[in-house]
């Protein structure tokens, strides 16, 4: 028999597949397919470690239908290499224990040569569903990737500067959870060709590995 936390999870995701609010509101998206498996689309088990959270899926996540499958996550596997896990980590380790997200659901579509990124009502539109998911999971860490993930938590932030490599609180309710800031993995973004956001974006590496240690340190 299937839990009551699995039962909600379904629940939470099939309203994700069903939601046609954008295109109600005049936004052109690629809906998710209600026939994608939800252990594909977003990590399936609950309780993880971490929430990894984008702006939106790619053109690549909606073909293969799983979370940062394409160069977001070749991007974020480059720099764990960077932060010093080995290859043997990333896939037995850190990737089993993070949930894999975004802060829009579906596809917004090309704008020029790149992906367009969803206007601040869509991520309005869209915002119950990751509240939802952050409930269930309830993981250690957050970890935005890019302006318009940080701003759904942090609506003030303007400017990467202000928060890549700084650890911060995101409060829920009653819970505080630890956040770490990540620049956006875009082919499009020229933020890292200025020396001072490379080590920015180390200083946010170093964070993250600090994190990870002390959590499995915990667990032992």
């Amino acid at each position: 028999m299937a839990s009551p936390v699995s039962s909600e999870y379904r629940e939470l995701h099939e309203g994700i597949y069903q939601c046609k609010l954008c295109a109600e509101y005049g936004y052109y998206v690629e809906r998710v397919q209600p026939k994608w498996d939800t252990s594909k689309v977003h990590s399936p088990t609950i309780h993880r470690w971490g929430m990894l959270i984008g702006q939106a899926p790619g053109k690549s996540e909606l073909r293969e239908h799983r979370a940062f499958h394409g160069s977001a996550g070749r991007t974020f596997r480059k720099w764990l290499l960077q932060a010093g896990f080995s290859e043997e980590q990333i896939i037995e380790q850190l990737n089993a224990q993070l949930y894999k997200t975004s802060a829009t659901k579906c596809y917004p579509g090309k704008y020029g040569n790149n992906d367009r990124k969803p206007s601040k009502k869509e991520v309005e539109l869209c915002s119950p569903f990751l509240k939802r998911q952050i409930q269930l999971v309830r993981p250690h860490v957050l970890i935005p990737m890019g302006i318009a993930a940080i701003n759904w938590f942090f609506p003030e932030i303007r400017r990467l500067e202000e928060v890549v490599g700084k650890k911060r609180l995101w409060h829920q309710g009653s819970t505080d959870y630890a956040v770490i800031c990540l620049p956006n993995q875009s082919p499009g973004s020229r933020w890292l060709n200025l020396k001072a956001n490379r080590e920015l974006l180390s200083s946010a590496l170093r964070l993250f590995s600090e994190f990870w240690i002390s959590m499995s340190e915990q667990k032992e």
